[in-house]
């Protein structure tokens, strides 16, 4: 994956960001994906009528959402600006999805041995699958055959 790409890239879902929101920690994740964290945290109904707890995924800061939930948060207009230009622009190098539009295959399947995109792994058929990022999946694969020759010659 390009540098550039995975300062695009939510942290939880693995695909480039969907509507944006930031905390005020300052770290950027879907709303989808903050939403999911609000729900499974169970505070989500018990704190309906008051502030609901949110501990940030990676600072693990506690934010109070208001009782309108994740979106009271503030959408990151500058990053959903560079994500919406980045998307218009033809980018031959990045394939993408075949089952979910536009999002670029940059995580590898450990198990299925396949190139996927983040919503495969949140909402697809890889699911709970161990990965690996595209860097040390490749370097892992090059040397595949290599050491299946060496194998072979030393018997």
């Amino acid at each position: 994956m390009h540098n550039f790409e995975e300062e695009l890239t939510c942290p939880i879902c693995y695909s480039i960001f969907e509507d944006p929101r930031v905390l005020p920690c300052s770290h950027t994740f879907c709303r989808n994906c903050l939403e999911n964290i609000l729900q499974a945290s169970g505070n989500f109904y018990i704190w309906r009528p008051l502030r609901i707890p949110l501990k940030c995924p990676n600072c693990r800061s506690i934010t109070e959402i208001t009782p309108t939930g994740i979106e009271s948060l503030p959408v990151n207009f500058a990053l959903r600006a560079i994500i919406e230009k980045y998307q218009q622009e033809d980018h031959p190098d990045i394939v993408t999805c075949p089952e979910h539009y536009r999002q670029p295959l940059n995580v590898y399947c450990l198990l299925d041995k396949k190139l996927v995109c983040g919503h495969c792994l949140t909402i697809g058929q890889h699911h709970g699958h161990p990965i690996d990022d595209l860097q040390s999946a490749y370097l892992k694969e090059k040397d595949t055959p290599q050491k299946l020759l060496e194998q072979l010659t030393d018997t």
